[in-house]
């Protein structure tokens, strides 16, 4: 087999021909890194099983510094969803002063297993309660997961108040 040298071609028409692959191999990888995989968020190990979501979330303010949060626990068919072993509670907290258009750094401070929880009555949808003591000047921002033996459950929606 000749080479592409020695096989007549005039000589604009391989200029034109190295001009386009060259270009294709700069677009091509271009678009590798400007692509990239498309998630900007720390990675995390999938789950085979997913919970649902905590919902029905509520605070309020106690004896004027202590935080009372609660949430229904997820039930299925009258009973808790299976799987079900706990709650993980998240906090965010920024300085009201130093801090305002800073981004949300969440923090695990509690994780509560559900193994302690008796329900006695299925027809009424239990609920679950944490409570904290807050310190004044501070943005407070709270979101709690669901968790289970190889399952996680998305997080709940955000509670955020000024305190």
């Amino acid at each position: 087999m000749l080479p592409l040298s020695q096989i007549w071609i005039p000589q604009n028409v391989r200029q034109k021909f190295k001009f386009i692959v060259l270009i294709a191999v700069v677009l091509t990888f271009s678009a590798s890194l400007i692509v990239g995989c498309g998630k900007k968020a720390p990675p995390f190990a999938p789950y085979f099983i997913q919970l649902p979501a905590v919902k029905k979330t509520k605070y309020e303010i106690l004896e004027e510094k202590t935080l009372k949060l609660s949430w229904q626990i997820p039930m299925k068919n009258g009973s808790i969803t299976p799987g079900l072993e706990g709650f993980n509670i998240y906090r965010s907290k920024l300085s009201l002063a130093d801090c305002q258009n800073c981004p949300l750094r969440f923090e695990l401070v509690e994780d509560i297993a559900l193994d302690m929880v008796v329900v006695s009555d299925t027809k009424k949808k239990p609920r679950m309660q944490y409570r904290e003591d807050l310190q004044m000047g501070f943005n407070y921002v709270y979101k709690i997961t669901t968790y289970g033996k190889g399952a996680k459950g998305k997080d709940s929606k955000e509670i955020s108040f000024n305190f």
